[in-house]
């Protein structure tokens, strides 16, 4: 009799090995309320609250039965989301900037724009050419060409231009000639935002459009680092390691004669979202005489230069970068710079 129990007991513990255990998470008890869902976490359970809201609230906490209020007294500005948050038993919230602000409460604009010939001079910590240089910008403008961005590592220099409505990457060595690197296909010159992604250094350099205004989205969650400005711009040979946005003088590049000064062609448009290795870009009024940058306007003007009727005697005003053309009635041309 002893050994048939024996052998019953041993039965018994084969055949609860074999039986999956109990839900001890607890998500059996449905504790996660106001559409929360329920999952096991650390053999415990975790709520993952609704984003949507319940009755016109949103929910947080342990199991999702704390009323959110971080939003009741903080408004975002400039067209930014609230969302409320809930952690450490303390309500807060975060704003979801739009593109073209940034800052806590989306206060801060991240657009500029060069409505004559301008640049941006930015000290990076890169030291050689090995090391590839990561630039995200949108842009947008109606002009056909443009540089909107130098890079010069020694005696390279990498260019992104509007070369007939089509944004290139170029690149130039010492006195020698500009060599096509890459040409994307579609047409930019439209006046409608497009954002583009460059690895400019390094093994291989490349420019990549990332969308087009109306199919593009921003990750607003993520933290941002700001990038400083140099205090000011070194003599025109000391300028080995450089970024510009925008197109400044060619003497200032690679040495190029001064009568040469107006190359490259000058960018005539908007910016925003700048990133350089991840670090926000802000458009800042530069101290006097500090010469770090030259014809930046904060925000995107649209300002059409023949608004303001510059041409006499039934003259006709066609703008274009740089300046203005006069045709006069009879037709002849006659070029010019107009300063705003």
């Amino acid at each position: 009799m002893l050994r048939f129990s024996v052998y019953l007991c041993m039965l018994w513990l084969l055949f609860a090995d074999t039986v999956p255990s109990e839900d001890i998470s607890g998500c059996e008890q449905q504790p996660c309320q106001n559409g929360g869902v329920c999952e096991s976490h650390n053999g415990g359970f975790r709520c993952l609250c609704a984003s949507q809201s319940q009755n016109g609230q949103l929910y947080g906490g342990q199991n999702c039965t704390v009323a959110l209020t971080g939003c009741n007294e903080n408004q975002c500005e400039n067209g930014g989301v609230c969302s409320p948050l809930f952690v450490n038993d303390h309500h807060s919230y975060t704003c979801i900037c739009p593109a073209g602000f940034t800052s806590p409460k989306c206060q801060t604009p991240t657009v500029f724009s060069f409505e004559s010939r301008g640049y941006m001079y930015i000290q990076t910590p890169l030291l050689d050419q090995e090391a590839p240089l990561n630039v995200t910008f949108s842009f947008r403008t109606e002009q056909p060409v443009g540089t909107l961005l130098q890079r010069r590592v020694d005696d390279l220099l990498f260019s992104i231009e509007l070369m007939h409505g089509h944004l290139c990457l170029l690149s130039l060595r010492g006195q020698g000639s500009s060599t096509l690197v890459q040409e994307l296909p579609g047409y930019l010159s439209d006046s409608k935002w497009h954002t583009v992604e460059a690895s400019l250094g390094g093994v291989v350099s490349l420019i990549r459009l990332l969308c087009t205004e109306g199919s593009c989205t921003r990750e607003s969650n993520a933290e941002v680092q700001l990038l400083e400005q140099a205090s000011s711009l070194p003599e025109p040979g000391a300028v080995r390691h450089s970024l510009f946005i925008g197109a400044i003088s060619g003497n200032w590049t690679l040495g190029r004669a001064v009568e040469e000064a107006d190359y490259p062609p000058a960018f005539l448009g908007c910016f925003r979202d700048v990133f350089v290795d991840s670090r926000l870009l802000l458009p800042v009024i530069a101290p006097e005489g500090s010469h770090i940058q030259a014809n930046i306007t904060v925000g995107c003007s649209d300002k059409d230069k023949c608004d303001d009727s510059p041409c006499q005697n039934r003259g006709r005003c066609v703008a274009k970068a740089g300046g203005v053309t006069f045709v006069s009635a009879t037709g002849h041309m006659r070029e010019t710079t107009v300063q705003r």
